[in-house]
């Protein structure tokens, strides 16, 4: 029996969604989905529907880290789809007929974005979100790291001794005050905090004023 020719594409950074987007709209038959992380804006990004089915990493530290945004899940659910709990799901998979997408891009706003050199600027305050603890630095600079035969980015931020590390636990508490998820752990750095209220609230916890939009 002869093998079907097949049609492969390599598709990087925002392409991957925006792919995945059009496989899912202009599938006839129900769609077939793996993604760990999903945040808030996972049902605008990815328009599942009646009938198709989402693996997801619903764990409890992938909730509790903000990495997967239980209200994403409720949405998917109250438009019929099927949407499966894997707690050490880590695949990025979408499958309708015969196509099917392989990447590594999670389900939110900030995949596929940009690295530091080309989301922040030189002055930036940056909050550096740590395993425990956060901390607001000032993003310096990037560049390439010499001596390496493929190009190695670099970003090169300074930190202000004065200003204390906060717990994560506090920064999260924060943005839920205000109706915000924290970001996921493996999310490209960017524009996060592009809310007054977000910034507002995280702020606070260094007892700083808001300095205005990004």
């Amino acid at each position: 029996m002869p093998v079907p020719e097949s049609n492969n594409e390599f598709l990087q950074g925002a392409d991957v969604l925006a792919a995945a987007a059009r496989l899912v709209a202009s599938a006839r038959t129900p769609v077939r989905v793996a993604v760990s992380y999903v945040g808030r804006t996972a049902p605008d990004i990815l328009p599942l529907k009646n009938k198709d089915t989402i693996v997801v990493n619903g764990s409890d530290n992938a909730v509790g880290s903000g990495a997967t945004d239980p209200r994403a899940v409720q949405e998917w659910l109250g438009r019929g789809v099927r949407v499966v709990n894997h707690p050490w799901l880590h695949a990025k998979v979408f499958v309708a007929g015969g196509t099917a997408i392989v990447g590594s891009a999670n389900l939110s706003e900030r995949a596929g974005s940009a690295w530091p050199q080309d989301s922040f600027r030189p002055g930036d305050m940056v909050v550096m979100l740590g395993l425990r603890t956060a901390r607001l630095v000032e993003f310096r600079g990037s560049g390439f790291v010499p001596g390496y035969r493929r190009k190695r980015s670099v970003a090169v931020y300074r930190r202000d001794r004065q200003l204390r590390s906060v717990k994560i636990a506090d920064v999260r508490q924060a943005l839920e005050s205000v109706g915000t998820a924290m970001p996921s752990h493996d999310a490209p750095a960017g524009n996060w905090l592009n809310a007054t209220a977000e910034r507002a609230a995280v702020l606070d916890l260094w007892q700083l004023l808001d300095p205005g939009a990004p």
